[in-house]
């Protein structure tokens, strides 16, 4: 797939979701011939619940869910998303995801307003694999290490480009939390973006 043979390719489409859009008849030739894998899988498997946690997944799912062999009882399961972004991103929202698990209740907000019912979406974090994180239950260590007040919540934020607009919206959530916090910014390599936040 194109994230896997060039996944900047696939970041900057990620990114700029016009293009997503101009692609869409190839799009949805490459999700016809998806949804029949995934309805082979559904009839050889049978599986009581399906849950992605990337649309490459979801999307061939729904589309299934909502095709000719919707009608037989197998293919009536629940369509579990777990966004893994900490924003939506169109190509996340599908008709026939039955629950969206989302990463904080400002999704829930932005897809509720996207005509989601309230009930269909849950805001539970997003799933980290321990290897990720081997030593996060020493709190104290990693403020020590990085030179943090141990006495004081941590924000951390991911920025790959210069994302005024966010960055403004993050202080002032942080800002409604009420508590001493220190704000740490990953600009992921853009030093000209570093720049700008140290002034």
């Amino acid at each position: 797939t194109l994230l896997h043979l060039a996944p900047r390719v696939w970041g900057y489409l990620y990114e700029h979701d016009e293009w997503l859009q101009k692609l869409a008849p190839i799009e949805n030739m490459r999700r016809h011939f998806q949804r029949d894998r995934f309805e082979a899988l559904v009839r050889d498997f049978a599986p009581d619940v399906f849950v992605a946690s990337h649309p490459l997944c979801s999307v061939p799912m729904a589309a299934v869910k909502l095709g000719a062999a919707a009608t037989e009882p197998k293919f009536r399961l629940p369509v579990v998303t777990i966004v893994t972004d900490f924003h939506v991103h169109e190509t996340w929202v599908q008709r026939g995801v039955t629950l969206y698990v989302v990463g904080h209740e400002g999704m829930t907000a932005e897809l509720t307003h996207r005509g989601l019912r309230p009930e269909q979406v849950h805001a539970m974090g997003i799933p980290v694999a321990k290897s990720f994180a081997p030593d996060a239950k020493d709190v104290a260590a990693l403020k020590a290490r990085f030179k943090l007040d141990p006495s004081k919540a941590v924000a951390l934020f991911l920025l790959k480009g210069r994302e005024s607009d966010f960055v403004e919206r993050a202080l002032f959530q942080v800002a409604l939390l009420n508590r001493p916090t220190e704000i740490l910014f990953n600009t992921a390599g853009n030093d000209a973006l570093a720049a700008v936040l140290r002034r």
